[in-house]
């Protein structure tokens, strides 16, 4: 997760994470862009920062190109944090399938079973 948002709960990270894509995409005035928190505004520029970084664009290139990677990243992190977390099991008990499943049944590993 970006750092600039760690301390906020999943949903709220990820409504500030949609907002700062739709408004660094060039959509100025749209009412969905607007900042809800206090300090959103700040965020945002610590979002911008840290996206720019991890993508290895400079702080000055504000070319179509430039927008558009940063404002997808930004799109992508916010689906990360309210997509469903699947966890697999990782089993590896005599037994077991690469699926996850003891031989001859259709059911995950479970807790009592090495993982």
């Amino acid at each position: 997760m970006i750092n600039a948002i760690s301390t906020l709960d999943r949903k709220t990270a990820a409504g500030v994470l949609a907002r700062a894509a739709l408004a660094i995409d060039g959509i100025y005035g749209n009412p969905a862009a607007a900042a809800v928190l206090e300090g959103e505004e700040v965020l945002r520029s610590e979002l911008l920062n840290e996206a720019r970084a991890h993508l290895g664009i400079s702080p000055d290139d504000n070319g179509e190109e430039a927008i558009e990677r940063i404002a997808d990243f930004l799109d992508q992190q916010a689906e990360e944090l309210v997509s469903p977390q699947i966890q697999m099991p990782h089993c590896s008990a005599y037994g077991v399938s690469a699926k996850g499943y003891k031989s001859g049944s259709q059911r995950p590993c479970s807790s009592g079973e090495t993982q």
